[in-house]
């Protein structure tokens, strides 16, 4: 194979290597059990957490509906945060969570009475000002989905989130806001925000409306935001509140660069570097170098780059995207023989199962990096 037939491959490779096909695979369709809901949810919180997952996953929409529900004995705070945990990831597990399951396209001049969640007031302060970040301006043809226009699992999940993140304030119940500020991570985070017909936008604007001034969930926002001024104005927002949040540097580096204002990117993609190396983050220290590299690229700046995709790949040789990147600038300033030499690692490492994927295929969707560990203190958090 030529080595312009390498780089088409490793293309491809990496388009089917996207962030869906890594964060969640296929479900795997299993016969329908007798185990009730209660069976099931008894075992999320006291026994195999994973093994009530799949079975729950497994269900249908229309036995969800009719049979998973809290008992009269289980509807304190703790067990509906549990409840919205579990039906969380069961869609995720199966792939349903925040699809729509219609869609409506306004008419000239129409205006749907939406549900409750875009209803709500915004917090005063900075966020006022981006009221129209997630859905961006009134348009004809943008489609607007009420609540009731999604799955089961992320239609239920968020509507027991909005109702413990208002108990717990008047509770004053720290740990258990806590916990929905971290499933509005998760869940904005598995929620594709490039497909029309998804959750995002309700998960979003919820997000926000609840935890309006947070860096966490602002970096979600700034993330997906309708324009690139909105990004830039959240994502500075974010590193105003928390300046160690290194991905929101990353992104904002990467935003720059976008741009053109290399120099900009440049100046917070070095700083990315420094924050990550300190905190040991080596998936951000991953991406930086990548995007620096990119910079120095675009530059014709091919000895920087060069340098700096090697120490991409140094951090983690098993990452094919630097082994890809680095190979293709090699190939472009004629060394065929190295370039080919990387070229070939990226394909085989494309091709190979793991159980660290590459930061790279993950960064499209924001905090991805972080969603299982937040899933494993989120569990803790509901035991009984």
């Amino acid at each position: 194979m030529g080595p312009s037939k390498v780089l088409i491959h490793l293309g491809l490779t990496a388009t089917l290597l996207g962030p869906g096909r890594i964060l969640s695979g296929q479900a795997t369709p299993a016969p329908e059990t007798g185990q009730s809901f209660r069976a099931i949810f008894e075992q999320y919180r006291n026994g195999s957490a994973d093994a009530a997952v799949e079975e729950f996953s497994h269900w249908d929409a229309e036995r969800v509906e009719r049979e998973a529900a809290l008992l009269p004995d289980t509807r304190d705070l703790k067990s509906q945060a549990a409840l919205a945990l579990l039906f969380t990831e069961a869609g995720m597990k199966n792939e349903r969570f925040g699809l729509a399951v219609r869609t409506v396209v306004l008419a000239p001049n129409d205006r749907r009475d939406l549900e409750e969640w875009r209803r709500l007031p915004w917090p005063p302060g900075d966020i006022e000002r981006q009221k129209d970040v997630l859905l961006g301006p009134w348009s004809n043809i943008r489609r607007i989905m009420s609540l009731s226009d999604f799955d089961i699992y992320s239609r239920t999940a968020l509507r027991l989130i909005r109702e413990i993140v208002r108990d717990g304030r008047k509770q004053h119940d720290t740990a258990l806001l806590d916990f929905c500020r971290s499933w509005y991570v998760v869940a904005g985070s598995f929620v594709s925000p490039f497909h029309p017909a998804t959750g995002h936008m309700p998960i979003r604007r919820a997000a926000l409306v609840d935890f309006g001034d947070h860096p966490d969930v602002l970096l979600l926002v700034g993330a997906y935001s309708y324009g690139a001024d909105a990004k830039q104005i959240t994502l500075r927002r974010v590193l105003a509140l928390d300046p160690l949040l290194v991905e929101a540097r990353v992104r904002l580096g990467d935003l720059l660069r976008r741009l053109g204002r290399r120099d900009e990117a440049s100046r917070e993609l070095e700083r990315a570097v420094q924050d990550a190396h300190a905190a040991r983050n080596v998936e951000m220290e991953y991406l930086s170098r990548l995007l620096i590299g990119r910079v120095l690229e675009d530059a014709r700046r091919v000895k920087e780059a060069e340098a700096s995709y090697t120490m991409a790949v140094d951090l983690n040789p098993r990452w094919e995207a630097a082994h890809l990147a680095l190979g293709s600038l090699l190939m472009g300033a004629g060394d065929w023989e190295q370039g080919s030499t990387h070229g070939r690692v990226a394909l085989e490492l494309s091709t190979s199962s793991r159980l660290d994927p590459d930061p790279w295929y993950l960064y499209p969707r924001a905090q991805s990096w972080q969603v299982s560990a937040r899933i494993r203190s989120m569990r803790m958090a509901v035991q009984p």
